[in-house]
């Protein structure tokens, strides 16, 4: 059995988060024994973490400026803890993992990139210096697991040694996510909305990187030629950037035809309630949201990043980011489908997850590079 010790910087709501849970959910625990340490304490996945039975422990980092004292509790974690293996998630976690390497005696690191295409302006100089960082740093680990095809191609032309990266798409759980009518009426009824709406969604953080501008231009045009349309944006983040929404709404005159829901931590129902599911995002690896809403049966728009194609295929519509036009036909072409061509399309999108991007693959791939290394 290998004793793995998870870096992670919270367990807050996010898509690496999410998949981390359905790791530790699945893991083989005759083989794995995981813990969990997290840069900040707490979380609103922390409970399900506890449900699972895994172990987590957290440095209590106060803020961003608690360096010294942070560093010394974690260093003390993980001499206590001894692991074997050492895998990271995410920027920060990846750099503290592999400069933190030499104090884990004989254990064995893997890094996990999540990203491709970052947009630099859209971050503050702190955070544009730790990718930078990861970029020359992650050759020192042992391993580097990349969750898209796109994001490992990015990663080689940033640097990283292609030689020690290998690909695991995300794993979605289609016992989790699945087509649910009752729940999607219910959640309609939560959030005010009728049967008769047309909804179109885009769940995710509120970040640049996401495009709603592109998204709220398309739906001022969606919603002169489709009645009752509804625009549904999910999602939490950047103050700043979901003032700077809310304004753009405002000019468009579009606040009748926007719903705003914060982030979700049960997204059975919200996924179950939409038409159309849309990525608008104009830099993407392998999206969760995406995959969850084929998974429940729902249609999906997204642009052309990432590895959201090949996921997609022939199930959705594919579209060119930052392409108002395009974005509002494709939607348009979906809502104005009859009721049964737009379930056989769900239909289709939700056999293609089950086929391609099940947790067992995701699962089975990760223990695999875990115990692969002596």
């Amino acid at each position: 059995m290998k004793k793995v010790l998870v870096l992670i910087r919270s367990l807050n709501i996010g898509g690496a988060e999410k998949q981390l849970l359905t790791l530790m959910k699945n893991i083989d625990r005759t083989r794995i024994e995981p813990v969990i340490v997290t840069f900040y304490s707490g979380g609103d996945l922390l409970p399900d973490f506890s449900e699972c039975q895994t172990r987590v422990l957290s440095a209590q980092k106060s803020g961003r400026w608690d360096i010294f004292d942070f560093f010394s509790k974690l260093i003390k974690i993980i001499r206590s803890e001894n692991p074997d293996v050492v895998l990271s998630y995410l920027v920060a976690a990846n750099l503290l993992a592999v400069i933190l390497k030499p104090l884990f005696r004989s254990a064995r690191v893997i890094i996990s990139i999540r990203h491709s295409f970052v947009r630099m302006e859209d971050y503050d100089r702190l955070n544009r210096i730790l990718y930078s960082l990861e970029s020359r740093l992650a050759g020192f680990s042992d391993r580097i697991i990349v969750n898209s095809f796109t994001g490992a191609k990015m990663a080689a032309q940033r640097g990283i040694p292609t030689d020690k990266m290998v690909v695991i798409p995300n794993g979605i759980d289609t016992d989790q996510f699945y087509p649910d009518k009752k729940s999607g009426r219910e959640s309609r009824r939560q959030f005010g909305l009728s049967e008769k709406d047309r909804l179109v969604g885009i769940i995710g953080r509120l970040d640049p990187i996401k495009d709603h501008i592109t998204l709220l231009e398309a739906a001022s045009i969606v919603r002169e030629q489709i009645p009752l349309f509804k625009l549904v944006i999910i999602g939490s983040g950047d103050g700043e950037y979901e003032q700077k929404l809310k304004t753009r709404v405002q000019l468009l005159g579009m606040e009748p035809n926007v719903i705003w829901i914060p982030s979700q931590n049960n997204l059975l129902g919200i996924y179950n309630m939409l038409d159309v599911c849309v990525s608008s995002s104009i830099g993407e690896g392998f999206s969760n949201v995406i995959s969850e809403a084929m998974s429940c049966g729902i249609p999906c728009v997204a642009t052309n990043v990432g590895d959201s194609a090949m996921i997609i295929e022939e199930t959705g519509r594919i579209i060119p980011p930052c392409s108002v036009n395009e974005m509002a036909q494709a939607i348009r072409d979906l809502l104005v489908m009859s009721a049964k061509d737009r379930t056989n399309l769900g239909r289709k999108a939700r056999e293609r997850i089950m086929a391609n991007f099940s947790v067992e693959k995701m699962v089975c791939a990760t223990m695999t590079e875990i115990e692969s290394l002596g």
